[in-house]
């Protein structure tokens, strides 16, 4: 009996807490993962002109305000979800849930939001490690975002003071995989 209940524990242990998402180990992908990056993906317009064509997508750009976008997706003319946003704000679809990425072009850091577009709410929000806390005076942030096998969200996050690669559970909003890299 005391073998039966620690296998099973054993079993329960590895199903929640493995970086296991769909039968893939994405903490073992991020590892083998070599640094890769897009200038060109980092960029509103880029996740604009890329966003599947099933929803419609709007960018209201602030009177007397620089660089500041109101990015909109709406259906039949009625606004499903709105977000603050900037020149380096980059979203994707998978399904219908929308996933965009939350930060600052100026300050280290970002957040990865998950919103189901038929249900119209958030589903998650979660701050990636990233690089971790940094001391800086001048600084510089893009992201590049991507749904890979309809269950994760692949983030190449280039900052001043370094670059990383995460993976996040599409599902839950968990960090499944993860490293960084050396300028």
């Amino acid at each position: 009996m005391k073998r039966i209940s620690f296998l099973l524990l054993g079993s329960i242990h590895s199903l929640f807490c493995t970086n296991l998402a769909h039968g893939q180990d994405y903490q073992k992908i991020a590892d083998a993962t070599a640094w890769s990056w897009a200038a060109e993906r980092a960029s509103v317009s880029d996740s604009f002109l890329k966003f599947p064509n099933t929803y419609q997508v709007e960018l209201v750009r602030k009177k007397n305000k620089y660089g500041e976008i109101t990015i909109r997706l709406t259906e039949d003319g009625k606004e499903l979800v709105a977000w603050e946003g900037h020149y380096r704000s980059v979203f994707s679809l998978s399904g219908d849930v929308l996933v965009y990425a939350d930060f600052y072009p100026s300050r280290s850091g970002c957040s990865v939001v998950a919103f189901d577009l038929k249900n119209k709410k958030q589903l998650w929000k979660t701050d990636l490690k990233g690089l971790g806390p940094i001391d800086h005076f001048r600084y510089s942030n893009s992201v590049n975002l991507e749904v890979i096998n309809n269950d994760a969200i692949r983030v190449f996050g280039n900052e001043s003071a370094g670059q990383y690669l995460e993976i996040v559970d599409l599902n839950t909003g968990k960090t499944v995989g993860h490293r960084t890299y050396k300028k």
